[in-house]
C-alpha cells in the first residue's frame, strides 16, 4: 500500500515538473545576398518581441535556441542591406525551425559636394 502511494505520488510530481516547464523550440537560419548568394557574415537576427537572437556566422547561419513555442516574427539587418522582417515563423515545442532569407543590397545615396569656405 505504501509502495502505491510513492509511485502515485512520484507520478503526480513528474506531471507538474512537465506542465511547469517552458515549452521553447529552435530557430536556425541562413542568411545570403539576394544577387550573389553568398552569405552575409554578421547579420543580426532578433526574434521581435523577445530579447533572443543571433549573428550569423561565416557561413551565414544563426542559431537561436530557448525561442517560446508560438508563432514570432525575426528581424534580420545588417549594414548596407535592407531590413528584412519574416512573419509568421512557427516556433514548435522541442523542435528545430529552418529559415531562410535573402535580403537586397541597400541604394547608396551620393550626398552632394559640400562647399568648403576658403581660409585666407
Amino acid at each position: 500500500m505504501c509502495h502505491r502511494r510513492l509511485v502515485m505520488v512520484a507520478l503526480a510530481m513528474l506531471t507538474c515538473a512537465a506542465d511547469a516547464a517552458p515549452l521553447q523550440g529552435t530557430i536556425k537560419g541562413l542568411i545570403l545576398d539576394h544577387d550573389t548568394q553568398r552569405p552575409l557574415v554578421g547579420a543580426n537576427v532578433l526574434v521581435i518581441d523577445h530579447a533572443l537572437g543571433g549573428i550569423a556566422g561565416a557561413d551565414g547561419r544563426f542559431t537561436t535556441n530557448a525561442v517560446p513555442a508560438g508563432v514570432h516574427s525575426l528581424q534580420l539587418s545588417t549594414i548596407g542591406y535592407e531590413t528584412a522582417i519574416r512573419t509568421d515563423i512557427v516556433v514548435r515545442p522541442n523542435r528545430i525551425t529552418t529559415v531562410r532569407c535573402s535580403p537586397s543590397a541597400r541604394s547608396m545615396v551620393t550626398w552632394p559636394r559640400m562647399m568648403f569656405p576658403r581660409l585666407g
